[in-house]
């Protein structure tokens, strides 16, 4: 959409689409994979060509992650418990997963082992990775964020309070619900709550700008 706009507004007047006709298009199927349960997350990665799914602890299946690719790759991966998956995320050779018993799992794309099996300090609403960091960012209810070290397979000495508690003392609840780093900046978190957001500078150490 975008794309259209910029179009328009360069003086781009005819439709570019006129010359598409239905029969160009053939649909087909490539490929199709077999789950056990009930689908309840999915993560992609474009650069590996690779796709996650994570199911529900149902009675039809127990929770576990499916990893799809090119050449028939297929690789089931389980939690170390017994639970449903809640969200996938790839992190260059590894695959992470938080589940509902609130556990995080560090998977290894590599060897498809458990690498590292995590137990925050309190409910996790958000988890942030990149492939240039080897740390896993983590939000959790009461509005913190703490860092994991996937290198170390430990927890990092670095917290960032519940910014957002500052703008508002009064407020009980103040969960992180989503976070995002800068395209440009690595050094520049967005961090997202239930009443609104706050851009974060780690060089600083400090927040920046409230929304």
């Amino acid at each position: 959409m975008a794309h259209f706009l910029r179009g328009k507004q360069a003086g781009i007047q005819h439709d570019l689409s006129a010359g598409l006709a239905p029969e160009l298009f053939a649909l087909d199927d490539v490929a199709r994979y077999g789950i056990n349960s009930q689908i309840s997350t999915l993560a992609y990665d474009p650069v590996q060509s690779l796709l996650a799914f994570g199911t529900n602890d149902t009675q039809y299946g127990s929770g576990q992650i499916y990893v799809f690719g090119q050449k028939r790759v297929c690789v089931t991966l389980a939690p170390p418990r017994k639970a449903s998956i809640k969200s996938l995320q790839f992190c260059a050779d590894k695959l992470l997963s938080v589940d509902s018993k609130n556990d995080i799992s560090i998977f290894s794309l590599e060897t498809k082992r458990l690498l590292a099996s995590y137990a925050p300090p309190g409910f996790v609403t958000a988890l942030l990775t990149d492939p240039t960091l080897d740390y896993a960012l983590i939000g959790l209810q009461n509005g913190d964020i703490i860092a994991y070290d996937l290198d170390r397979e430990a927890l990092a000495p670095f917290r960032i309070p519940n910014l957002w508690r500052e703008r508002n003392p009064k407020a009980r609840i103040l969960p992180v619900v989503a976070m995002a780093l800068h395209p440009r900046d690595i050094g520049t978190l967005l961090i997202a709550y239930s009443e609104g957001t706050v851009i974060f500078s780690f060089k600083q150490n400090k927040p920046t700008k409230y929304f």
